[in-house]
């Protein structure tokens, strides 16, 4: 269950989803249509799970993951859709290799 704003035909705004719990699952920004800011994953309980970034419907940002105890287990950031680090170390975006 969700809840989403449109605006001709486009989905912006805040975008929210829902546990069957009722506790908030993932809350999503939108602009024009695409995805333009944060899009948040909770775990069912209100604890951070996955936050990435993204802009004009690519991500463009860091990604983040935690586990279930609040420790964050993973870091990522992006630029233009492309992976460019992994945990503070640069890759090298034809190869994937972390240089």
């Amino acid at each position: 269950m969700g809840e989403r704003l449109f605006e001709n035909d486009e989905q912006v705004g805040k975008t929210t989803f829902y546990y069957p719990s009722g506790s908030v699952k993932e809350v999503q920004y939108y602009d024009h249509g695409k995805m333009n800011g944060g899009d948040t994953v909770f775990y069912d309980g209100g604890k951070l799970q996955f936050l990435r970034t993204w802009k004009n419907g690519v991500l463009d940002g860091y990604l983040r993951k935690w586990d279930e105890n609040g420790v964050m287990n993973y870091e990522a950031k992006y630029a233009n859709n492309r992976l460019v680090e992994v945990k503070g170390q640069s890759v090298d975006p034809d190869s994937l290799r972390v240089k």
